[in-house]
C-alpha cells in the first residue's frame, strides 16, 4: 500500500505543543514581570508545603500575609498549557525586531530540580485570522483579544497561544495578598 496519506512529515503537525506542564509539587518558583505595568509583577517562592513567599520582583517588597489557598490554586494552573500554532507569517527579521521590544509579560518557572522555563508573551496585531476585532464598546481593537504570541525554547520559536487557555496565569501581585482580599470581601 501507499503510506503517504497515513503519515505526515511536517514536524509542526506532530510535534509536542507544551509550553508549561508543571504540577503544584514540581514548582519551586514562578515569576511574572509585566510591561509596562510593572506594579502587577510578582514572584512566588515555594518554601515548603503551604509555605510561600510572595513578593514584587520590581521592588523586592514581600507580602506580609500571602493568601495560601490562592497561591496553591494558582500553582496548580500550570498543567497542560499548550500553544495553538507555530507562527509562519513573520520573517526572522520581524521576530528579531519583536524580541528587542519589551514583552507584555515574561514568565519564568523554576522547577524543584533548578531548571528554568522562560516564556515571553507579546500582543498580536489584529489580522485576517483574528476572531474578535472590536472591544465591548464596538471600537476597533489594535491587538487580537483572543491570542498572544509567545517565544519559547530560549526565544528560538514563536508560537501563538489562546487567552482562553493562558488567561488564568496572568494574575497580579495584589491578588495573592490575604489582607487585601479579606478587606475587599467585606465591602
Amino acid at each position: 500500500g501507499y503510506l503517504t496519506p497515513r503519515f505526515f512529515l511536517n514536524e509542526a503537525e506532530w510535534r509536542d505543543k507544551t509550553v508549561f506542564d508543571f504540577t503544584y509539587n514540581d514548582i519551586k518558583a514562578v515569576q511574572a514581570v509585566y510591561h509596562p505595568d510593572s506594579g502587577r509583577s510578582f514572584r512566588i517562592d515555594f518554601n515548603s508545603e503551604k509555605d510561600f513567599t510572595v513578593s514584587s520582583p520590581v521592588t523586592g517588597q514581600k507580602l506580609p500575609q500571602p493568601d495560601t489557598a490562592t497561591v496553591v490554586n494558582y500553582l496548580s494552573e500550570f498543567v497542560y498549557l499548550n500553544f495553538e500554532f507555530f507562527d509562519f507569517m513573520l520573517t526572522q527579521a520581524q521576530k528579531d525586531s519583536m524580541l528587542r521590544l519589551p514583552p507584555v509579560c515574561t514568565f519564568s518557572i523554576t522547577d524543584k530540580g533548578g531548571k528554568e522555563t522562560r516564556v515571553k508573551f507579546y500582543n498580536i496585531q489584529v489580522n485576517p485570522f483574528s476572531i474578535t476585532t472590536t472591544d465591548t464598546t464596538g471600537e476597533r481593537t489594535k491587538y487580537d483579544v483572543d491570542r498572544l504570541y509567545a517565544f519559547i525554547n530560549n526565544d528560538k520559536e514563536l508560537v501563538g497561544v489562546q487567552i482562553f487557555a493562558f488567561g488564568k496565569i496572568f494574575r497580579s501581585l495584589g491578588e495573592f495578598d490575604a489582607v487585601r482580599r479579606k478587606t475587599s470581601a467585606i465591602r
